[in-house]
């Protein structure tokens, strides 16, 4: 079992890694001189050497969560639950900016959420497995934290289903 700190230094860094992971392929797609125009933030238009309008990035700065889901979808990278990534971002904000109240149990189904973001996104459009991305010991962590919560998440469904309810409106949920 995760203590609580592991899980809020976990969440940090799982969502920093999460974003250069799909930070990686915008630069990778980025045109040849554009100042990786897709990675970045700043992106204003130039004339090319036979005076056609491009695009390039300018600045240290590079894309938000959002700027990467929308250069992502509009590049065609389909079969992402954004709202995984977007979820995961919401928590570590919280951890980072604020004093979480969440429960250890929520941090660890957001870690179990970047397992399927992985798992979605590495083979099909960094053409590897997570474990050559990420390297064994990293991927077990990933899969046992995602085992633990579907396990967790049966047993409750369970005793729900247990229930006697006194109203058949509860007894449907």
């Amino acid at each position: 079992m995760i203590d609580e700190a592991r899980a809020l230094s976990a969440i940090r860094n799982l969502t920093a890694g999460l974003l250069l992971m799909f930070k990686v392929k915008l630069q990778e797609l980025s045109p040849p001189g554009s100042g990786e125009a897709l990675l970045k933030q700043n992106v204003i238009p130039a004339l090319d050497a036979s005076g056609k309008p491009i695009w390039i990035g300018k600045g240290g700065k590079t894309v938000d969560v959002e700027s990467i889901i929308t250069r992502l979808d509009g590049l065609e990278v389909r079969g992402i639950e954004w709202n995984l990534l977007r979820k995961l971002t919401e928590i570590r904000n919280d951890v980072e900016y604020y004093y979480t109240r969440l429960p250890t149990s929520v941090l660890l189904e957001a870690m179990a959420a970047s397992f399927h973001l992985i798992q979605q996104f590495v083979p099909t459009y960094l053409n590897r497995t997570p474990v050559q991305l990420l390297g064994e010991s990293v991927w077990t962590f990933l899969t046992t934290q995602e085992s633990f919560y579907k396990r967790e998440h049966e047993i409750c469904q369970k005793a729900i289903k247990a229930v006697s309810w006194t109203h058949p409106l509860f007894a449907s949920s």
